[in-house]
């Protein structure tokens, strides 16, 4: 199974668990500090001060135009205190190549 795809069942299983809407946040976090950034552009270690984006794409935008280095994009769900890791600044490992 790549890693996608296990992300993908990930997020499946948290939808059919605990419902979609409202449930997930997405939220910028830094790498080197696991802290999340709020919406006055500081950073906070509590994950419920932080601000929910609504979308990855929006994440992702206001961390370019913030010129974020070192940055990671999750879902969060505040229920469970649950993370997926949907984007990292610094890559991903590639993916073995098949013959």
């Amino acid at each position: 199974m790549t890693l996608n795809s296990e992300r993908m069942r990930l997020i499946m299983r948290m939808r059919i668990g605990y419902g979609w809407a409202g449930s997930m946040n997405v939220l910028i976090q830094d790498i080197q500090t696991a802290q999340f950034l709020t919406h006055d552009n500081r950073w906070t270690k509590n994950p419920a001060e932080a601000e929910n984006y609504g979308f990855s794409l929006t994440a992702h935008s206001a961390a370019r135009m913030l010129n974020l280095q070192g940055y990671q994009i999750l879902f969060y769900c505040p229920e469970t205190h649950y993370q997926i890791l949907i984007y990292s600044s610094e890559g991903t490992q590639p993916s073995p190549q098949s013959n």
